[in-house]
């Protein structure tokens, strides 16, 4: 997507395509099974981190299998050249670079076999040279002087180095068009495999993102700090949530000095009415929210100081947050300080509330938020929605006098998620009072009594609930009633059956017509086993599935009789894809009757094995300021 910033009030430049990290759940299963891992038993020991091994060589070959980003693509073997090896770094560029190394330029050269955006990188020896030198004594001193130490891996001589594989990454771009491209990323399950401290950089256009003059000035400096941090934070904390350790790599690049995420902050700016801070949906906006979130942080309450103590606490997220605002001595609560970061993002001026409502670090309507805020994307989405095609096509929640929403929002964005921050703007020109009641609590309260299934929310779940039932030879029904607000045909809620005596796989269809029965995007969640992802149960007609907005409780029903006589294991499952999410699933009052069994979810689990979903009252509080 061609993203266009302003330079200045009247000057528009071209700002190229937007870029993001892979995060652990894009990564795949590896990658999410080893964060877990690490945090139960450490970093080096879930890594076999050691320092037996030989020192690099400029010259020698490694071979590392990388990730593939692409939905459906598999992962895949690449060779790596080591180019320079440095005081803290050491440079290596896929041997097909190597290969094709152009001596009259002296650049390293990738070919981009979809021809989006280019049809070829081209790297030169100068500009790696320079990156080098920027991680030895930049990036390295700053970043471990703040969020800590790497376990040594590889040689004794070079097990503090990090490996940098430069290559041209495959995600959608690698073979079609797509908005943005992944510009690196870190995984600490390849680390592993090699035993080595390596995170990988994208080829594309560094002419025009390194140094200060290119027209994205310091992005790849940006990103080697980024992912560095990554590195850093998986050794302190392996299972910190996205949200934070992604605003926390963001802000590694400011500490180095190369500015703020002005694309990220944008983003969040335009997109911020369905943008949850804790709720992580990797879209540029997340990160953007991330990003403010952590600098504000920052900004208020200690400094780096504060930054070194949030990467080493164990606690994660809110938890983590408030426990190293405690060890500060400081008595503010994570809402209230959401609440005060709310304001700040829309006024921006510290001569307030003792400065609590703006940033020190950076201006919001400047060039660190390419001179966009708040009010202006919604003016913007004003004039051009509103304006002209009419209220039914509405982008987002934009509150006039009276207040209007329209379906159409919430139809395609879904409901408001805990920790998303909606301004409503009067417009009237006269003097008025105005009261106002909001609702209590966000999310879906159970259908029956206090307790309800929840399926959470996480880029690339899948994740279910699940109990063994033997299905009667005359047959049997499964009913239940679920609420759901899933991204309309790219995630997905369902009932599955294993089949244990055939040993075969199915979905289950809602009798009451609730299910769709074809996969629209034909993705692949890289954590679903294979031959079990929509696309593969729609190829042989046994795909059902809840997708959209339920908008509120509805009544399910599914035949059980095709298991006759069988044992089987009943799941309630939850498929996403790695991009944007909403609230998702929730079950209540489950029964087979024939088999009299009835569970209203009051007694817990009660004989149900969950993993990844939750037995909970389903609501948040909600917050008004």
């Amino acid at each position: 997507m061609l993203i266009l910033g302003m330079a200045a009030k009247n000057e528009t430049i071209d700002l190229g395509p937007e870029y993001i990290d892979a995060t652990p759940e894009m990564i795949g299963e590896d990658e999410v099974a080893m964060r877990k891992y690490a945090a139960e038993v450490g970093a080096a020991v879930a890594t076999g981190a050691s320092i037996i091994g030989d020192p690099a060589t400029v010259g020698e070959e490694i071979v590392v299998t990388v990730g593939n980003f692409a939905p459906g693509e598999p992962r895949y073997d690449e060779t790596f050249v080591v180019i320079m090896d440095g005081e803290n770094g050491i440079i290596l560029v896929a041997k097909e670079g190597v290969d094709n190394y152009d001596a009259a330029t002296d650049e390293y050269v990738f070919a981009n076999p979809s021809g989006t955006w280019r049809t070829e990188d081209r790297i030169s020896t100068a500009q790696l040279a320079y990156l080098l030198d920027e991680l030895d004594n930049n990036m390295y001193p700053v970043e471990t002087a703040i969020y800590g130490n790497l376990i040594p891996r590889g040689s004794e001589e070079d097990g503090h180095k990090v490996w940098v594989l430069i290559h041209n990454i495959r995600d959608q771009t690698y073979y079609y068009d797509y908005e943005y491209y992944v510009a690196g990323y870190f995984s600490s399950s390849e680390n592993s495999d090699a035993n080595k401290n390596m995170f990988h950089i994208d080829t594309y256009d560094w002419q025009n993102r390194i140094g200060p003059d290119g027209s994205r000035p310091y992005l790849y400096e940006g990103v080697f700090a980024h992912e560095f941090e990554h590195m850093i934070h998986f050794d302190q904390d392996p299972d910190e949530p996205s949200w934070v350790d992604e605003g926390l790599a963001d802000l590694a690049g400011y500490f180095c000095g190369y500015g703020h995420s002005d694309g990220h902050i944008d983003y969040y700016l335009r997109r911020h009415w369905y943008t949850p801070l804790t709720f992580w949906g990797s879209g540029l906006q997340d990160y953007g929210a991330s990003y403010l979130f952590a600098l504000y942080l920052y900004d208020h309450f200690g400094g780096a100081e504060f930054i070194s103590a949030l990467v080493q606490e164990q606690l994660n997220g809110i938890e983590g947050i408030e426990a190293t605002l405690a060890a500060f001595s400081y008595s503010d609560t994570f809402d209230e300080i959401f609440d005060a970061w709310t304001i700040a993002n829309w006024v921006d001026d510290t001569r307030k509330a003792g400065g609590k409502y703006g940033y020190y670090s950076l201006e919001i309507g400047g060039p660190d938020s390419r001179y966009h805020t708040l009010e202006y994307w919604m003016d913007v989405y004003h004039q051009l929605y509103i304006d002209a095609y009419g209220d039914w096509l509405q982008m987002f929640p934009f509150y006039e006098t009276p207040f209007q929403e329209t379906w159409w929002q919430f139809a395609v964005y879904g409901d408001p998620l805990p920790y998303t921050a909606q301004y409503f703007r009067f417009n009237s020109a006269e003097e008025a009072e105005v009261w106002m009641d909001g609702q209590d609590f966000a999310g879906i309260a159970p259908y029956s009594g206090n307790y309800e299934w929840y399926s959470g929310d996480l880029a690339w779940a899948f994740r279910s609930f699940y109990q063994e039932f033997d299905i009667p030879v005359t047959g049997a029904t499964l009913n239940f009633w679920t609420a759901y607000d899933i991204e309309l045909n790219w995630d997905y809620g369902y009932v599955e059956v294993h089949d244990l005596t055939t040993d075969e796989w199915y979905t289950l269809e809602d009798l009451n017509g609730n299910t769709i029965d074809f996969d629209v995007e034909g993705q692949t969640n890289p954590n679903c086993p294979d031959g079990r992802n929509p696309k593969d149960y729609d190829a042989v007609n046994r795909w059902h599935a809840f997708t959209g907005n339920s908008h509120g409780w509805v009544d399910a029903r599914m035949d059980l009789s095709p298991f006759a006589g069988h044992t089987i294991e009943l799941h309630f499952r939850l498929w996403q894809d790695g991009a944007f999410t909403l609230v998702n699933m929730f079950v209540d009052d489950i029964s087979i009757p024939e088999l009299g069994f009835s569970d209203d979810v009051e007694a817990g689990e009660d004989g149900w094995t969950a993993d990844g979903w939750s037995v909970s009252i389903g609501l948040w509080d909600n917050g008004w300021i």
